[in-house]
């Protein structure tokens, strides 16, 4: 961003037992240090894991222009 500050929403999507879609926002942070795809997929690992969702029952999509 202008301001020299980089940050990264983590969104989870899910279906609720009863079939409807969901969704929530499971983390807001600032990424620090070069803004590369490595911090931000280190970011999102450290999520997956807070949240028990390294279990590969998880599929990850990222924005790619924010990387450009």
């Amino acid at each position: 961003s202008s301001n020299g500050y980089a940050f990264l929403a983590i969104i989870a999507h899910y279906i609720t037992n009863d079939g409807r879609l969901e969704e929530m926002l499971i983390d807001f942070r600032e990424i620090l240090g070069e803004h590369s795809g490595e911090n931000m997929a280190d970011a999102v690992w450290e999520t997956l894991k807070k949240y028990g969702l390294d279990n590969g029952q998880a599929s990850v999509r990222v924005d790619i222009r924010a990387l450009l």
